[in-house]
């Protein structure tokens, strides 16, 4: 399993560095050549008043059948999890397209307008992977570049492909009260823009705890989307968000046969 999860990240930045019609920063992070690259901290969707997030989305045509059951899918994990709801765009003036350009990636949270988010085919198209582009799509960067990361890992900026050092930038986020998370879809593996396969990320105080998965959630993601959001009652389960650890153990063991609506 960590096998194929690190084997998914390392294509992610592969497919990554063939980006050729959009800038990319933190490694797959849309910047608007039209605005400031800086962090967002009111660019989040909307709670409704039946407590839910709608996030409004359509497809390009660039997806078949099969790739939009695998992308519903990540997005059924939302539905499930947390109170954030991707629906089907009708007249929503903010919304996210999905297309396959160059790479994986997406801005971080809502810009107010059509903003895209791309999946490269097939590169991308890993349930963890999606999931993780949506995180960012949510107003959610990258663990490894927490305010406080430094407790936490070191950044061995010598180990870095010359030109990559400003993806390990540390940021001001809010962190809304959560531990730091090794075990996070938004981190970085230890050989992340690696020159001469040595690590540029080591965790401490023990080098030797795994980092980067893109498996699916940790516990700590689900409830930091949940903070972030003010959810309440998850969706599916209608209990306390805050039982991430319990709601993501359920759902990694059950087994859903879903019949989905392709549009």
């Amino acid at each position: 399993n960590n096998i194929f999860v690190n084997l998914t990240l390392c294509t992610v930045l592969l497919v990554n560095r063939s980006v050729g019609d959009q800038i990319i920063q933190f490694g797959d992070i849309a910047v608007s050549t039209s605005k400031n690259a800086r962090m967002c901290n009111k660019c989040y969707w909307d709670r409704s008043s039946d407590g839910k997030v709608y996030v409004p989305y359509i497809f390009s045509s660039d997806f078949s059948e099969k790739n939009r059951i695998k992308i519903h899918s990540a997005m059924m994990e939302y539905s499930i999890l947390t109170c954030i709801k991707f629906v089907h765009r009708t007249n929503e003036a903010a919304y996210i397209e999905l297309i396959s350009k160059s790479g994986c990636w997406s801005s971080v949270g809502r810009t107010g307008q059509k903003q895209g988010l791309s999946l490269q085919i097939p590169g991308c198209i890993h349930e963890g992977v999606i999931e993780h582009e949506l995180m960012h799509a949510l107003g959610l960067n990258h663990e490894q570049s927490r305010s406080d990361r430094d407790g936490y890992v070191r950044i061995l900026l010598e180990n870095i492909v010359p030109g990559n050092e400003h993806n390990f930038v540390k940021m001001k986020t809010n962190n809304m009260g959560t531990p730091y998370d090794y075990g996070s879809i938004m981190h970085y593996g230890k050989y992340s823009f690696s020159k001469g396969g040595g690590p540029t990320i080591e965790p401490k105080p023990d080098p030797r705890v795994n980092i980067g998965q893109r498996d699916g959630f940790s516990p700590l993601d689900v409830l930091k989307i949940n903070k972030l959001n003010g959810c309440r009652k998850c969706n599916l389960f209608s209990v306390n968000c805050n039982n991430s650890h319990l709601i993501v153990i359920k759902v990694k063991y059950l087994s859903l046969n879903l019949k989905i609506k392709i549009r």
